[in-house]
């Protein structure tokens, strides 16, 4: 996808679609962290599971 897909008119900031998948990738990451620190639960291959969207 090209990049203005992501950003508002000044090129720089972010619109809502690009912090919308930003925020998305972040939740995942922190899922799949959260659950790799507690000892003895496994941690789902696919995050998507807990997606509340």
């Amino acid at each position: 996808m090209p990049f203005d897909s992501f950003v508002i008119g000044d090129g720089l900031h972010m619109n809502d679609w690009g912090y919308a998948c930003f925020a998305q990738l972040l939740g995942d990451t922190i899922i799949k962290s959260v659950g790799q620190v507690k000892a003895g639960v496994d941690t789902p291959t696919n995050v998507m599971t807990y997606r509340p969207m």
